[in-house]
């Protein structure tokens, strides 16, 4: 319920009404770079990009696609379209932060203003 009531607030504060919810996934007929261009992109924002953006936390760490690959495959490989989010306990930052909920199909492209405020202590 707890965190429910942070990302109703997360929503509310970053005006996230792009969290696609109930929305179903599209597959984009544009071809995007190499699943190999995309590891390196990935890669490399990680080695910058040490900690979770939202807790500051080292641990079970993802890079995260803001506008996910299926959907927008010519942003795969962009680091402007990535963030570092912890998956700890109960998906971490990655799931509720980066995807409003438990569901991987759902995006906040709201994503980096909700890490921000986290971080700042604004919600937990």
């Amino acid at each position: 319920m707890r965190k429910l009531v942070a990302l109703i607030l997360v929503i509310t504060l970053c005006g996230c009404s792009n969290l696609d919810m109930g929305i179903p996934y599209k597959t984009a007929s544009v071809d995007g770079p190499s699943k190999a261009e995309v590891r390196k992109a990935m890669d490399a924002y990680a080695s910058t990009h040490p900690v979770c953006e939202a807790c500051g936390g080292t641990d079970h760490l993802e890079t995260h696609h803001i506008h996910p690959q299926r959907t927008h495959p010519h942003l795969a490989a962009d680091t402007n379209n990535m963030i570092r989010l912890c998956r700890g306990r109960n998906g971490g930052h990655h799931l509720w932060l980066g995807h409003g909920d438990a569901n991987t199909k759902h995006y906040n492209v709201n994503v980096r203003q909700a890490a921000r405020l986290t971080r700042e202590g604004m919600v937990r």
